[in-house]
């Protein structure tokens, strides 16, 4: 009985006080994927009012990652639209830059990729948009 006490007790200190498996989370990770859409926003990337729910999450303990599938709601990212360039010519009739519009994409379902340090930190490494024209957004936020 003793041993299976000691067991339990090595257990807990091993897993339950390292926050590592049990302190990733849903709320976590809608958090950190918020930051990451502020920031985005903040740099012309994604329209605002953007907002995210995790639909569920699925560990891979001995790679130290995990995947989140996540549902989007007004996630509408801006990129330059390649077929809408227009040469603007530059001083004096030299040189000169094409400059495009932007055109909205509108993404419903992404994943989210995170990464476990051997100190038990959760990263936020990137989101998959699932895209030809996004692919994968990088982000690396540590979630709080």
């Amino acid at each position: 009985m003793r041993a299976r006490v000691t067991k339990s007790i090595v257990f807990l200190l091993l897993f339950g006080l390292c926050g590592c498996s049990s302190s990733l989370n849903e709320r976590r990770i809608e958090a950190a994927v918020g930051k990451a859409f502020e920031k985005l926003q903040a740099e012309g990337k994604l329209r605002s009012g953007a907002t995210v729910k995790v639909k569920g999450v699925q560990e891979v303990p001995a790679q130290n990652e995990a995947k989140a599938d996540l549902d989007l709601s007004n996630a509408v990212f801006e990129v330059a639209d390649p077929l809408s360039g227009q040469w603007e010519v530059g001083p004096g009739g030299y040189g000169g830059q094409m400059r495009y519009s932007k055109k909205g994409i509108r993404i419903e379902s992404a994943t989210a990729l995170l990464k476990r340090y051997t100190n038990g930190k959760w990263i936020l490494e990137s989101i998959d948009t699932h895209s030809y024209e996004l692919g994968v957004i990088k982000v690396d936020l540590e979630l709080n």
